[in-house]
């Protein structure tokens, strides 16, 4: 028997906090735990974070931040 489902389901969370202990200080964490939670909405979401970020950084000025949300469905439209 091997454990290596559960390493891989626990290895996104180690790598993120050893990001979040790096990060200089407590708003440069809080945004780095921002940012991982949009691209983690992404993947669960199947939007491609590249083109999403993109987008998002494209449009954050111009649209309402409903129709910027990975799961909406301006997005979906998207793909």
């Amino acid at each position: 028997m091997t454990n290596n489902t559960a390493e891989r389901a626990v290895k996104p969370f180690v790598v993120q906090r050893k990001v979040f202990q790096t990060s200089g200080s407590y708003a440069g964490a809080r945004y780095t735990g921002k940012i991982f939670s949009i691209i983690q909405t992404c993947l669960i979401n199947n939007v491609n974070v590249e083109k999403y970020l993109n987008y998002l950084l494209n449009n954050l000025n111009r649209k309402p931040i409903e129709e910027l949300l990975p799961y909406s469905k301006e997005i979906r439209k998207m793909k």
